[in-house]
């Protein structure tokens, strides 16, 4: 790994503090989707720096597991915002209805782990609700442009728009998880990541304190 490689790790390991930072700055402005998005982003900086510390320990065959864990609850976060937002009844029953195929896929892929699955859990869950999601929150993201006139002064644009890039982006390198390739284009995967966490800043930047509470 060359320096550039490792200093694209540690800022994409480190990067979410500044969007965590900021969201817990303009908590008191926050709705329940909010703090539910702050509470997204804590579990996914403690599960980064849990994964970084465990590399080369006698716990290191665990970080799968933990990776599956962090990846259902940011499926359902992702979901579950989608869902809230939702503008159409269609749109409303179909999230609802994935958010429920979401949890039963995890917990066969996951926990019961059928003889008959040759791919690893997370190849097969990651895939599906990256998908899921990239189509759902870019379909949002449509309506959130049609609707508002302003759209890039809401902070649901943003986190929308960095959940779709990194959904979007991220489902492609999953499908070469495990393979010679995706061992020299992984530093791809941390620049999405800092592109995402650079989205997300912008967008829990948006909402301000004196603003109400919209999200």
């Amino acid at each position: 790994m060359t320096e550039f490689s490792k200093a694209i790790q540690v800022i994409s390991i480190w990067g979410i503090i500044v969007p965590l930072a900021i969201a817990l700055f303009n908590r008191k402005a926050a709705g329940f989707q909010f703090k539910l998005f702050i509470f997204f982003l804590a579990v996914g900086f403690a599960t980064d720096i849990t994964m970084y510390l465990m590399l080369g320990t006698r716990f290191v065959d665990r970080l799968p597991d933990i990776f599956n864990c962090y990846s259902l609850v940011e499926a359902l976060t992702f979901l579950l915002l989608i869902y809230l937002n939702a503008t159409g009844t269609l749109m409303k029953k179909s999230t609802g209805v994935l958010l429920i195929i979401t949890v039963l896929l995890w917990i066969t892929v996951v926990l019961i782990k059928p003889a008959f699955l040759q791919s690893s859990a997370s190849q097969v869950f990651d895939l599906f609700y990256e998908v899921v999601v990239a189509f759902l929150a870019g379909f949002t993201l449509l309506q959130l442009v049609e609707q508002q006139p302003d759209v890039i002064d809401s902070p649901v644009f943003w986190i929308f728009l960095g959940m779709f890039f990194y959904c979007f982006c991220t489902f492609f390198l999953m499908g070469l998880v495990n393979t010679l390739i995706s061992q020299r284009i992984w530093i791809v995967n941390n620049i999405v990541n800092i592109l995402t966490y650079m989205l997300y800043s912008i967008g829990v930047w948006k909402l301000r304190p004196l603003q109400s509470a919209t999200f």
